[in-house]
Order: C-alpha cells, then structure tokens, then sequence
C-alpha cells in the first residue's frame, strides 16, 4: 500500500514539471530563476510580464515626437502658440 501511494505521487510530481515545461515552451519563458515552481505558485507572472512589455510598446517618448508647436510659461504667465506650417490665417 505505502508503495502505491508513493508511485502515485511520484507520477503527480512528474506529470506537473512536464505540464510546466510545456507551457513554458508554449507561453516562452525560462531563465535561471523561472521553472515548474514558479508556475505553480506564481500563475500572474505571465501577465505581469505580458503587461510590462505592453507598457513598454507603448511608451511614448517625448525626445522622439516633433518639435512642440506650443509652450505655455507658468511663472511668468505667457503661452506661445505657433501655428503650423502652411496654415493660412483668416482675417475678419
């Protein structure tokens, strides 16, 4: 009975790194740190992860935009507002 018992948890414990190992192929993955236990105890790493490389496409950097075409002063209360090239001014 007792060696019953013991296969049988054996072939759970195998089952579950292989199932890991699957879905880290799957899913990508891997490192030093990362393994069938992360997996089973962390199951939001993959979207945490998932979301930091979202954030990161979407990041928006302001050196890599056009020049501003506006800037307002806040200290000495002045705006300026250029307006784009090519615009025609209508006058009333």
């Amino acid at each position: 009975m007792l060696l019953t018992v013991a296969g049988v948890v054996a072939a759970l414990w195998v089952l579950l790194f292989v199932w890991a190992g699957r879905r880290r192929r799957k899913f990508g993955g891997g490192g030093a740190t990362s393994g069938a236990w992360d997996e089973l105890f962390q199951p939001s790493r993959q979207h945490v992860q998932e979301e930091k490389e979202r954030r990161l496409a979407l990041r928006d950097d302001a050196k890599s935009a056009a020049p501003p075409r506006s800037s307002v002063d806040l200290h000495s209360g002045v705006a300026v507002i250029r307006p784009e090239p090519g615009h025609r001014t209508e006058q009333r």
